[in-house]
């Protein structure tokens, strides 16, 4: 490090040796320069000098312009003056002429008014008769229109009528033909009971109805026979069909009896205002007779709008009169007035004319802006001159003082060289590269070593320190990751069942079984909910996954196969089951109410009976089971509702039909 500093100190002593030399060229380059310049600026200063005479010239010049500024002021007013004055002569004239033809024109309209009012004299006196007309067709018009709407209103009560009547018509013949389907059925089901009852027969046990325990020749049940339901459910849609016709014959009368009435209304008027007129052509009649009248209204308005048109007129040509009377008045004085204004002005404009042309003939320039313009040029050319001047002798007295400094310069620079010795800036600088290059490897090699010094010392202390407590941890380690990989069901090989899991399964198998004995009357006996034994894979958790096993075709599936309605009476016993092992384990814990929200519409109609019967027989003793629904087929099945409906105007209600 000690011989890098001699080094740079060598390097910047050459430095500053070059630098001294370098500026004295410059110096030497500059001197002479500046001295030939010096002489230049001197001659140009001496030829500005001999230029001081034309400044006064100009000066002078300037100041006698200057004293004719005030006629100019004065040309300028008196041409203000007679443009003013000649425009009010020039308006005059117009004024005077546009004066005239108003009172031409105005005389004009009052002699042609006076001849208008005349042939008024009488206008409006047939309004009132005719305004009176037009009174009685109006009301004609309404009771016209009356008429129209009643019959319009007659025509669609019967056609209410006859569609009222056919819709019972057709619900009555429907109700005939299906209590002949429900009779013959009814015979049929009455004539098979002997091939039902013997469906219940088993040998060696007594006939219901003889006794006898040997049964040889058992009667056969018809293949089309109904069953007790069935006839039920017809006999329910009998009287349904019944309810329907019945409702549809009392709308039909009730609408004949509507019809009676506005018929007989529309006769009475008919009467009145048409006379002997069929009613089957009262439409027709009514649109001539409205016809008519808007005819005969549109006539008298035309009459009456004449007869108003004649008497406004007459009371515009009566206020006008005077008014226009007024107006001739005042043009004539005004006609006066403008004639005596535009003498006067003529008498100025010639007295302004003259003095007008006493300036002009002695004045220089035309205005008073281009005498402005030759004062500025004079003053501009005696400034520029002065300047000229001014500025060379500053250029001049500018390079002679710096011609001095430069030669100051120079001494001070020769004092930074004089007794200096040579130095080989190159060799020093090679040297510099050397000695930095061994500095940095022997920096880059200290560091290095110490890191890898200190990594080390404390690697071994760490090994010490932790040895021993590694030894202990890889033993603990062992059997815990044992027994947690048993507990979350992670044993590679096996299936993923956590210890969780494991548990729930045993409650879950009570649920299913308690589940099935719902499941099986809901579905008619052909589902039974089970448990999946084994996992598809034994890639995910398994334990809990559902199967349906159906004893139509003996099939084992997952409860994912299942139809919308289905899955709903699936999930039904589930939650039926889950409400009994609840109550069965947990002994102070009563569920003796239920309520189901929604599900019956993805029902068929046996599963939807299914269904209800379960439910039902779940209520029986001092269980409640509610059901939230909009399905129209359940409101018929439930005997106690509470029915929510939607207000208009906001909220809504409850009311409890029991």
């Amino acid at each position: 490090q000690k011989e890098l500093d001699e080094v740079k100190a060598r390097i910047s002593k050459a430095k500053d040796i070059a630098a001294a030399k370098a500026d004295l060229q410059k110096n030497e380059t500059e001197t002479a320069r500046q001295a030939e310049q010096k002489e230049q600026l001197e001659k140009i200063y001496e030829e500005e000098k001999a230029k001081q005479p034309e400044i006064q010239r100009l000066t002078e010049a300037a100041a006698k312009l200057d004293a004719t500024l005030p006629d100019y002021e004065e040309l300028v007013a008196k041409q203000k003056e007679l443009k003013k004055n000649s425009t009010v002569v020039k308006q005059s004239i117009e004024k005077l002429t546009d004066l005239e033809n108003k009172k031409i024109k105005l005389e004009e309209e009052l002699s042609s008014l006076n001849g208008e009012l005349k042939t008024l004299q009488n206008a409006g006196e047939d309004r009132q008769r005719y305004e009176g007309e037009k009174e009685k067709l109006i009301d004609q018009k309404k009771k016209l229109n009356t008429l129209k709407n009643d019959i319009i209103s007659m025509e669609d009560a019967k056609q209410k009528y006859e569609t009222a009547l056919k819709s019972y018509q057709e619900k009555a013949k429907k109700a005939e033909q299906m209590e002949i389907t429900f009779r013959q059925k009814n015979r049929i089901y009455l004539e098979a009971q002997a091939g039902i009852l013997a469906d219940t027969l088993k040998e060696n046990e007594p006939c219901p109805v003889c006794g006898s325990v040997s049964h040889p020749n058992i009667a056969k049940k018809p293949e089309n026979a109904p069953t007790r339901d069935e006839l039920d459910i017809l006999q329910e849609q009998v009287n349904d069909v019944n309810k329907s016709a019945n409702a549809a014959m009392e709308k039909a009368g009730s609408l004949k009896g509507t019809l009676d009435e506005k018929k007989s209304g529309v006769e009475k008027n008919i009467a009145e205002i048409l006379g002997d007129i069929e009613i089957d052509n009262a439409t027709s009649a009514v649109e001539v007779k409205l016809a008519e009248n808007k005819a005969s209204v549109e006539e008298l308005d035309k009459k009456i709008a004449d007869e108003k048109k004649k008497t406004d007129r007459k009371a515009v040509i009566e206020q006008t009169l005077p008014e226009k009377n007024d107006t001739l008045d005042r043009i004539k004085k005004e006609t006066e007035s403008v004639r005596e204004i535009k003498t006067s002005m003529e008498t100025k404009v010639k007295s302004v004319e003259e003095r007008l042309a006493t300036l002009k003939a002695k004045l220089t320039y035309e205005s008073k802006e281009q005498a402005e313009e030759a004062i500025c040029s004079y003053n501009s050319a005696a400034a520029k001159i002065q300047r000229a001047i001014e500025d060379a002798g500053k250029k001049w007295n500018e390079c002679s003082e710096k011609l001095a400094s430069l030669k100051s310069s120079k001494e001070e620079i020769q004092k930074r060289i004089d007794g200096q010795s040579e130095i080989d800036v190159n060799k020093e600088v090679e040297v510099q590269a050397g000695l930095e290059e061994k500095q940095k490897a022997l920096f880059d090699s200290e560091k290095k070593i110490h890191s890898r010094l200190t990594a080390n010392q404390r690697s071994l202390m760490n090994i010490k320190e932790k040895a021993a407590d590694l030894i202990t941890a890889e033993k603990k380690y062992t059997w815990v990751k044992a027994l947690s990989n048993t507990a979350n069901g992670n044993i590679t090989g096996k299936e993923k069942i956590m210890l969780e899991t494991y548990i729930q399964m045993n409650y879950f198998d009570r649920i299913i079984d308690r589940a099935n004995t719902r499941l099986m009357i809901m579905t008619d006996g052909q589902y039974d909910l089970v448990r999946r034994k084994e996992a598809l894979n034994k890639q995910g958790q398994s334990g809990l996954d559902l199967d349906v096993i159906d004893h139509y075709n003996g099939s084992e599936r997952s409860v994912r196969s299942l139809s919308g309605g289905e899955s709903f009476m699936a999930s039904l016993a589930l939650a039926l089951g889950l409400a009994d092992e609840i109550q069965s384990s947990a002994g102070g814990i009563k569920l003796d109410t239920m309520f189901v929200d929604e599900g019956f519409g993805s029902l068929d109609e046996e599963s939807l009976s299914q269904a209800v019967k379960a439910l039902t027989a779940l209520s029986d003793g001092n269980r409640l089971v509610g059901i939230i629904s909009h399905v129209a087929e359940l409101k018929q099945r439930i005997e106690k509702q509470i029915i929510v409906t939607k207000d208009k105007s906001g909220g809504s209600k409850a009311e409890i039909v029991v």
